[in-house]
């Protein structure tokens, strides 16, 4: 390599140029990288509220996952994470004490990426698409302080 330039690379459609277009360097390689996740789709959000807090109660949180990869084919995941709040009880706290327990289950915590908004805790699909298509329920839910916004479903990215 002469003059310092970087290897020429070719980029596809795919990287949102048109085929015959040469690109330099790392910037544009990470512009191919960006262009095929984007092809991966959007990762389902459900979003549980915490509407109200008892003292010193135990709350409890169900994840049921289809995870489907290969062509169809996939598996089922069951977990339940549950908090027990103290007796000076604030949505706050409970939010922050399922998101850790969430986080801390080691299924649900690789497969969402947990996170909280006012009086929310958001589990956000790890992968695009339909791979994670969750169902969130309460087995314990005292005086329904815990409710679920419609979830947005994943959809899968654009096929080629």
């Amino acid at each position: 390599m002469s003059g310092g330039w970087a290897p020429l690379i070719p980029v596809s459609s795919l990287a949102l140029g048109s085929v015959g277009r040469f690109v330099f360097g790392n910037k544009d390689a990470a512009t191919i990288l960006s262009a095929l996740s984007a092809l991966e789709g959007v990762p389902q959000i459900t979003t549980i509220n915490v509407t109200a807090a008892a003292n010193s109660t135990l709350y409890a949180v169900r994840v049921q996952t289809t995870v489907s990869q290969f062509g169809g084919w996939g598996f089922e995941i069951d977990r339940t994470v549950s908090f027990t709040t103290d007796g000076a009880a604030t949505q706050t706290t409970l939010r922050n004490g399922l998101k850790l327990a969430l986080e801390a289950d080691e299924v649900i915590g690789a497969v969402f990426n947990v996170s909280v908004g006012s009086n929310t805790v958001i589990l956000t699909g790890t992968q695009g698409g339909l791979y994670y298509t969750a169902t969130v329920s309460f087995p314990t839910n005292p005086a329904t302080g815990l409710t679920q916004t419609a979830a947005q479903a994943g959809a899968d990215g654009p096929s080629w």
